[in-house]
């Protein structure tokens, strides 16, 4: 192909009696470039004008032109050209056109080659021939092209590795132009894509070649997190994708994902099947300390007494065993009870509580059978619970008192006021609570 066109142009007018037609008629063969896409049976102008001696590129399209003197439009000529080399005639067939010429296609030559034309004959469609008596040749010539362009790659594409694409080709002094605007044999590289080198001979003619270059792993190396990142609390992490890459991780597993028990520094390492390897590092340090939280209640319940259970801090959010999602709950019922806990960044801590069946304390009193009046008495009291307990009493004369003991047995003492009637003595409980049930 033609990066430029290289030719002499001779003027038409100083070829103008190229043949002459037994019917006295003139006409001139010479040679054209075609506009691109036209062919060369299109009516048009041509790119170039038109000459009797010419060069063009490989892959260039060019044209014979008969132009005439005078013709006949509506018939169709038949021409026979003569090929230098022993190459055998070409028969040329087609009508003219308004500008009084007839376009043909030059068949393909190859690189390097002179080929000479020259007209021996024509006949046209009214039955008329036409003789030759004098005729100059057109002569093409097809000049080199590059040839065996190549362009080779030295060096990985790696990570921070630039490679060196280098274009070479048979067809001598050649200058270079690539796609990504380097000019020159050389073209440093660092990204991935298609690169695409135009050489260019002295005589304009042209040849391009293509090479891709793919970096196989980004950097840095992607990493996905699964969720939050808590101290004390495993975390799961994915490697990106690669390329077809290998992973080999820092606790010494292998495959795109893991587990890590932070805080720490993790790192992974992808290999490509080429062997480019890039590594990441996960920097889990800086971390605030493991969450903690225990559940605030008693440790007993009483028989028909509610027991109740909260967190001992405030958080984000709650979940119990008993499927509330409250801070505190109202257990009825002895077990034992869980509660997880999140705070604002999505860390979690759990506590459990167990909760045992506390039986009611009871009491007995114990004493002498009757009291004065007037006098004191000391009564034993007998307690079934867990100390301390709190009684509230009444004795004769509907007098009521409250007292604590520190251990199952006690004393407590009763005197009757003035006027209190004679009779047994009387010692009844109003109400009792040990460490952990009331009764009354």
């Amino acid at each position: 192909m033609r990066g430029f066109s290289m030719f002499k142009i001779v003027p038409v007018a100083a070829l103008l009696l190229q043949w002459r037609t037994g019917s006295g008629q003139q006409a001139l063969l010479s040679v054209c470039e075609a506009i691109p896409g036209q062919p060369c049976n299109t009516p048009g102008p041509c790119v170039s004008v038109p000459v009797q001696s010419a060069t063009y590129c490989p892959g260039d399209e060019y044209c014979f032109i008969i132009q005439f003197v005078v013709v006949q439009l509506g018939l169709t000529y038949t021409v026979t050209l003569g090929q230098s080399g022993g190459a055998p005639d070409l028969v040329l067939v087609g009508p003219p056109n308004s500008m009084l010429s007839i376009r043909f296609p030059i068949p393909s030559l190859p690189a390097g080659s002179v080929t000479t034309f020259t007209l021996l004959s024509m006949t046209d469609s009214a039955g008329g021939v036409y003789y030759v008596s004098d005729s100059q040749p057109a002569v093409v010539t097809i000049a080199p092209e590059p040839t065996n362009l190549v362009i080779s790659q030295s060096g990985q594409a790696c990570f921070n590795n630039p490679v060196t694409l280098t274009a070479s080709n048979d067809g001598g002094s050649t200058s270079y132009a690539w796609s990504n605007g380097i000019l020159g044999a050389t073209n440093v590289i660092a990204s991935s894509g298609q690169y695409t080198v135009t050489a260019t001979l002295d005589n304009g003619c042209t040849a391009t070649a293509t090479a891709n270059v793919n970096y196989e792993l980004p950097q840095p190396l992607g990493i996905v997190v699964n969720g939050p990142v808590c101290a004390g609390q495993p975390v799961s992490v994915n490697a990106m994708p690669a390329a077809g890459a290998t992973f080999s991780w820092s606790n010494g597993t292998t495959g795109q994902s893991t587990t890590f028990l932070p805080p720490a520094i993790f790192s992974v390492t992808a290999t490509t099947p080429g062997g480019c390897t890039a590594t990441t590092f996960l920097d889990f340090t800086s971390l605030p300390p493991p969450l903690t939280v225990s559940i605030v209640g008693p440790g007993t319940i009483c028989p028909n007494q509610p027991a109740e259970l909260s967190s001992s801090e405030v958080f984000s959010s709650y979940s119990w065993s008993t499927g509330s999602q409250s801070s505190t709950i109202s257990v009825n019922s002895a077990g034992t009870y869980g509660l997880t806990v999140t705070n604002s960044i999505g860390c979690t801590a759990s506590a459990t509580q167990t909760i045992v069946s506390a039986p009611l304390p009871t009491v007995s009193f114990s004493g002498p059978p009757a009291v004065c009046e007037g006098g004191c008495q000391n009564f034993t009291v007998n307690f079934t619970g867990t100390a301390p307990f709190n009684l509230t009493y009444e004795s004769q004369g509907g007098i009521t008192q409250t007292q604590t003991f520190t251990s199952s047995t006690g004393t407590i003492q009763v005197c009757p006021p003035a006027g209190t009637p004679p009779g047994a003595t009387a010692l009844s409980a109003v109400s009792l609570s040990d460490r952990n049930c009331f009764c009354d």
